[in-house]
């Protein structure tokens, strides 16, 4: 009964814990706020302005319109992450974010989606959607990065900033029907620590914050992928009317070496714009069997009302089990403790009733012994007769044997009356004692219909405990009573010393039993305790022990990330001083010659040198100390100066940091070289310290948009 009380207890209490939990996760379900005025018309109209601004066309409306938009984005909001119970408790295997379940996949990308959705839904977008397929495709997009060893912001050997890899995102959406697929990617060194979804979820969190509230110096390509600013498709550049889902899925990649550590892949896909087009190149697909677009479901906060009331049900259904179980085992022991007095009470009897016919059993061979003796004086009679019959024909001679056979009659027929009297003493007890046993053969046989009484007691007990489903032991328990107690009033009549000699031995042997039993369940516990607390310490020992091994690998990546970054940055120092000194060279936006004066009124704009006629100035590049160059390598100065050199065909923006929720985070965007006659200016001149351990956003969403390439860009 204790085990069935056990088992309801515990249901009950795994009720209780899931009521708790989604209370603790409704109090704090997780938002991200926008500050106010952001919306997808001031962003449009931030957007053209800009493009009008960089070619030359803007107007005070349009500047206006930018000076909006940095305005609406740099307000302050207050946008903190609330952890909860359940995603502390959902446990990531062995710590390794590279190999999370299915299901803690498909919850991180419906996480993903309840945090933008909302946002999408306030500035007139439509809703991400999470599939089987959309999760899929963002797995392998992660082992694609793998497969290229293709880290955003390069590794340990080879600090090269390379953005996102367009030819593995290409790969894998033609794999799928698709053109192409959109990305944002975010970093950080942090979450390789990770042990839980609710450290995941936070790091996710912040990462997708500062996509979203501070990526001016991406032009706001991560912010218009997640919110759908310019359209529904984003870059694919097709109208809203042409897209009819927007799905989303997210993964981690394991490049070892990578500077910051895993990148987190945010990849989204359209349909059916996004897909390929059909075999003749006039349209495309209009259905696609290789995309599984089987829905995953994204809980809102009704959802898990839903669930919590239904957690409630659950746990007020296993309250009143567990109520009814302790009900009934109270009257269990109630009626196993009727029955043991019962029991007990028969027993007496049965011994009182041994007793006496112990007690018959003496008296009996007390009158046989008496009857025995009366035989034996009887024949001695009736030899003295026929003596004192055999002497009365010699009167004289006889009359003494007379004398002394009548002497012996005497003597005989006193030990007659005696033994007379002896028996009907030993009569009188005997039939005493048949009486007495008579009596008690009706009171044991009033006992057994006592016991019969507990049988049908014990049956009725039998339905009552049977829902509880642990009766069979009380039930069992009862009838070996029950039948021990028959046992030894079947045999009253017969050998019942016997028995009860056999009975006190198999008592005995119980009794020997269980205190075996007893002391071999104390070594049990013992050992048993002493191996649990073993491996506790052993398990903790190793995450000790591993805590310290992550520590100083973090910390040793860090220090030589460091140490690169000053010696990078000290040989970038000697170099732009060198460049300064021997000749042509970049000083803010201009040109000016080792002497510091502006060369022909040159200008330096996207990492290219502009006339005063605002045309590229041939042949001439800029190297990375700033020094202007030729074909060769060769710096010019005022002496060997050179026309006609080709221009440069890559630049990339500053590094820009930030601050959310009190940690520092940068990001940064690489402008393709097809888009570079598009490309906006970007913010700011001067180069940034980036941070070592931070969350680092990248993408190639400027205006060309992330994954446009040859095609139409929306602007």
């Amino acid at each position: 009964m204790k085990d069935q009380l056990n088992k309801y207890q515990g249901i009950k209490d795994t009720a209780q814990k899931e009521v708790d939990g989604l209370n603790d996760k409704l109090s704090n379900v997780n938002t991200i706020e926008l500050p106010k005025g952001y919306t997808k018309e001031a962003y449009r109209a931030w957007n053209e302005a800009n493009y009008k601004k960089y070619i030359g066309t803007a107007t005070a409306e349009d500047l206006q319109a930018i000076k909006n938009w940095e305005d609406i984005t740099s307000q302050e909001v207050n946008n903190n992450y609330k952890h909860n119970k359940i995603d502390e408790d959902n446990k990531i295997l062995n710590g390794d974010i590279h190999n999370l379940t299915q299901s803690q996949l498909e919850e991180l990308a419906t996480f993903t989606a309840s945090l933008l959705n909302p946002l999408r839904k306030q500035v007139g977008s439509i809703p991400l959607e999470v599939s089987k397929g959309s999760v899929k495709i963002a797995q392998d997009v992660a082992k694609k990065y793998e497969q290229d060893n293709w880290t955003a912001w390069g590794n340990v050997k080879d600090s090269t900033f390379k953005g996102h890899d367009i030819n593995g995102l290409v790969e894998v959406a033609n794999k799928y029907n698709f053109q192409d697929i959109g990305e944002n990617l975010g970093g950080n060194a942090l979450m390789y620590g990770s042990d839980n979804m609710d450290q995941l979820k936070e790091y996710t969190y912040v990462i997708l914050v500062d996509m979203l509230l501070h990526d001016g110096d991406s032009n706001w390509g991560h912010a218009r992928a997640a919110l759908g600013l310019l359209n529904n498709a984003d870059s694919y550049g097709g109208d809203d009317e042409q897209v009819d889902h927007a799905y989303i899925g997210v993964s981690f990649d394991n490049i070892p070496g990578a500077l910051m550590g895993s990148q987190e892949h945010f990849n989204f896909m359209y349909t059916p714009y996004g897909y390929v087009l059909n075999e003749d190149n006039t349209a495309r697909i209009s259905t696609n069997d290789k995309f599984d677009a089987t829905p995953v479901a994204i809980l809102s906060t009704e959802d898990l009302v839903t669930q919590l009331n239904t957690a409630k049900a659950k746990l007020a259904s296993a309250t009143d089990a567990l109520n009814k179980a302790k009900d009934a085992d109270t009257q269990a022991q109630q009626i196993l403790a009727k029955n043991k007095v019962e029991l007990t009470t028969a027993q007496d009897n049965l011994t009182k009733a041994q007793n006496v016919l112990v007690q018959t059993e003496i008296a009996q061979k007390a009158l046989t012994d008496v009857q025995n003796k009366l035989a034996a004086d009887t024949k001695i009679n009736e030899d003295a007769q026929a003596k004192k019959e055999a002497a009365l024909g010699d009167e004289a001679a006889k009359q003494k044997v007379l004398d002394q056979a009548n002497a012996n009659l005497a003597t005989a027929q006193k030990a007659l009356t005696d033994a007379q009297a002896k028996q009907k003493a030993a009569e009188n007890n005997l039939s005493a004692e048949k009486a007495k046993l008579a009596s008690l053969q009706q009171v044991a046989n009033e006992k057994i219909q006592d016991v019969k009484a507990a049988q049908v007691a014990l049956d009725d007990a039998k339905n009552k405990l049977a829902a509880l489903e642990n009766a069979p032991l009380l039930v069992k328990a009862a009838e070996d009573k029950l039948a021990a107690a028959q046992k030894a009033l079947d045999p009253v009549e017969n050998v019942l010393v016997s028995e009860k000699a056999k009975l006190s031995a198999l008592k005995q042997d119980l009794a020997d039993a269980q205190a075996d039993v007893t002391t071999a369940q104390k070594n049990y516990d013992e050992k048993l305790a002493i191996q649990t607390k073993a491996q506790t310490d052993l398990d903790n020992a190793k995450k000790v022990l591993q805590a310290i091994y992550d520590r100083e690998a973090l910390e040793a990546q860090i220090a030589a990330q460091e140490k690169a970054r000053e010696e990078a940055e000290k040989k970038a120092a000697e170099e732009k001083a060198q460049a300064e000194k021997n000749g042509y060279h970049v000083d803010g936006n201009k040109v000016v010659d080792e002497n510091g004066n502006q060369v022909s009124n040159w200008t330096v704009k996207n990492g290219q040198i502009i006339d005063n006629k605002g045309k590229v100035v041939s042949g001439l590049t800029i190297n990375k100390a700033g020094a202007v160059v030729n074909k060769t390598g060769q710096q010019i100065n005022s002496k060997n100066v050179v026309d006609n050199l080709q221009a440069n065909k890559r630049t990339q923006a500053p590094v820009v940091q930030s601050k959310v929720a009190g940690k520092t985070y940068v990001s940064t965007v690489v402008v393709p070289e097809k888009a570079k006659a598009n490309a906006l200016p970007q913010t700011g001149e001067k180069e940034s310290k980036t941070t070592l351990v931070g969350a680092i956003l990248v993408g190639l969403g400027s205006l060309v948009g992330l994954f446009g390439l040859g095609r139409k860009k929306e602007y």
